[in-house]
């Protein structure tokens, strides 16, 4: 093989590992946003004394 086919290859290579890698992470941040919003949730009412959704008084 010449270095062009090389080079294709080892470019073609590199992206099929960074899209798999980029799935990987979006999924996995999302899935921290998802196990932290309800404890940021949770300190606002805390804080605050409020509703964050009703803005009700507890």
């Amino acid at each position: 093989m010449d270095l062009i086919n090389i080079l294709i290859i080892a470019f073609f290579i590199f992206l099929v590992g960074y899209s798999i890698g980029r799935r990987i992470g979006i999924n996995e941040g999302f899935q921290k946003g998802l196990d932290y919003s309800p404890i940021k949730i949770r300190k606002e009412i805390i804080k605050t004394g409020r509703c964050p959704f009703c803005n009700n008084d507890n």
